[in-house]
């Protein structure tokens, strides 16, 4: 008898995996994104992101659900990003319907590095598909441009440093030697890279509620709408926005989900600055409600792991460039020297 249950349980649950992986090959999940990966820019313009669900035979699936979790690149060793407190976070964690099969949004990559993507698919019948992708953001060509001048510039500045130091002492070349020096230190420091208000149009309430931001974690936030004077909710087409306001450019949208009367999602604000969430959703009978909430991110300071790597590197240039001018100097006086003992000798 315990065979006999023992080769059961075995069974049961051989079953149970060869229906997981019939179901998960049965469908293809795929990621794609506008702009390609190649030309996606940190702090660009909004990139559009799709995950498209397809069945064997190429078909779109007609309904089912994808959740979304988008992760940060993690920290570089060296040089920082823009946003060092953003790197190896989670950026955002949302859960959307498809439509025609697809799952789209628009989004603004907050730094570069290596990003992934996790998605899973959720369809109706119970089918079950999952899959990771990952795409790399490169930084802006103007930044390594800007950051190979401004060593450029240590450089040759430590080679002046070091040729004052290594003139003779007298008084001026003391004072600029000093002033230099105090240069030198500055420019390396300074390389261093609730409920929203009610809105009643058409006998509708629509809400926001915006937890506490700040960088570092995502921030949840939760609408929903239901008829005014009414406990239940009311289906609707959704277009949701997130605007950041110092700069006026929209960093974060979906476009006419159906939501069935309530949407949340986990968002990372990367900025320290107020930005603006904007709710549009028109409902079954055609009615239009509008809703927005300012919110303000509050900002969090880099650690001190990350500010001294560059710095460390800053200073290793000017060591190196007063070496080198110091060297330059030495070997001019020593030419200098040699060229006048022979004339004193003829």
């Amino acid at each position: 008898m315990p065979l006999k249950i023992l080769a059961s349980i075995v069974l049961a649950a051989n079953l149970i995996l060869a229906n997981r992986s019939v179901c998960a090959e049965e469908f293809a999940l795929r990621f794609e994104s506008s702009p390609p990966s190649e030309r996606l820019r940190p702090q660009g313009e909004p990139a559009t992101l799709a995950l498209t669900v397809t069945a064997l035979d190429g078909q779109p699936v007609a309904e089912g659900w994808v959740a979304v979790r988008l992760d940060a690149p993690p920290p570089n060793w060296l040089f920082s990003t823009d946003f060092p407190v953003v790197e190896g976070s989670r950026l955002l964690e949302m859960r959307v319907p498809l439509i025609n099969g697809k799952a789209e949004w628009r989004q603004v990559f907050p730094i570069r590095g290596d990003y992934r993507l996790a998605a899973e698919f959720a369809g109706t019948a119970g089918a079950k598909i999952d899959k990771v992708f990952s795409f790399h953001v490169y930084e802006k060509d103007p930044k390594w441009l800007v950051l190979g001048g401004f060593a450029l510039g240590l450089f040759i500045t430590g080679v002046i440093a070091g040729r004052v130091f290594s003139a003779p002492r007298d008084g001026a070349g003391r004072k600029l030697g000093l002033w230099l020096f105090f240069i030198l230190t500055w420019s390396a420091a300074v390389g261093e890279s609730a409920w929203a208000q009610e809105d009643h149009k058409r006998n509708y309430i629509s809400k926001i509620d915006v937890a506490p931001a700040t960088v570092g974690s995502p921030a949840r936030i939760h609408w929903w709408l239901h008829p005014a004077g009414v406990n239940g909710k009311s289906s609707a087409k959704l277009t949701f926005s997130i605007t950041h306001l110092e700069k006026n450019k929209l960093v974060f949208s979906l476009e006419k989900i159906p939501v069935a009367g309530e949407f949340a999602l986990d968002y990372h604000f990367t900025d320290g600055t107020d930005h603006r969430v904007i709710t549009v959703a028109v409902t079954e009978d055609g009615a239009t409600v509008r809703q927005e909430e300012t919110v303000s991110v509050t900002a969090v300071a880099p650690s001190l792991r990350t500010k001294l790597p560059p710095l460390f590197l800053f200073l290793t240039v000017i060591a190196v460039g007063l070496f080198a001018g110091r060297w330059s100097r030495r070997a001019a006086g020593s030419k200098l020297r040699s060229a006048e003992g022979r004339r004193s000798q003829a």
